[in-house]
């Protein structure tokens, strides 16, 4: 499916003007499995073959057990979708391929696994049509993992107390506050309003 500029506002729009988000708690902050003396660790790795910096990253952090221990509920693979331009651009599919291979290796069971984002507003949505022109559809449904395309999933809302540039609250993806465990498939790029992200 081709994705354009001119229909990706016009969703846009028609989400941002139609989102109905009930109030939800927020919830405590879970204590982070990787965080040692209260910083945050950072793996990097320098490699052509992107499996095995994957597995070595998630070796150096301490493994994959830390994160899915306790785990009953849905780990989400957020991806980087914001248009179908391929990889530097967005996220390689073999990226969430390797993630989700680790993931069922570590014992998490395919059911659990939901790869899942909402592209960008300038030419990614719908998200349904950049994820499968991105391949990742594809990845999905051969791994037997779910996919969630969060324009077209019910929003809530949360109020944290110290969120003083947002006091009307926060909307996030409701499936994003149900998870378990959500797994960023970053890419390191240029933006217009945060100079990177």
């Amino acid at each position: 499916m081709i994705v354009t500029h001119e229909d990706s506002m016009r969703i846009y729009r028609e989400l941002a003007n139609s989102v109905q988000a009930s109030e939800v708690p927020l919830k405590p902050q879970e204590i982070d499995p990787y965080r040692i003396d209260g910083r945050d660790q950072v793996a990097l790795v320098r490699t052509n073959r992107r499996r095995e910096g994957i597995v070595e990253a998630f070796k150096l952090l301490g493994g994959l057990k830390p994160l899915t221990n306790g785990v009953d509920g849905e780990i989400i693979i957020k991806p980087n979708c914001n248009t179908d331009d391929v990889f530097p651009r967005d996220s390689h599919p073999d990226t969430v391929r390797f993630i989700a291979e680790v993931l069922i290796e570590t014992g998490v069971k395919p059911r659990q696994i939901v790869v899942g984002d909402m592209s960008g507003r300038a030419r990614g949505l719908p998200t349904r049509a950049t994820i499968e022109n991105l391949g990742i559809k594809a990845v999905a449904e051969e791994m037997g993992v779910g996919l969630s395309y969060f324009d077209e999933e019910p929003w809530v809302k949360l109020q944290p107390p110290k969120a003083v540039d947002w006091p009307d609250g926060i909307i996030i993806p409701e499936r994003i506050y149900n998870a378990d465990r959500v797994i960023f498939t970053p890419i390191l790029r240029s933006h217009t309003t945060a100079t990177f992200t």
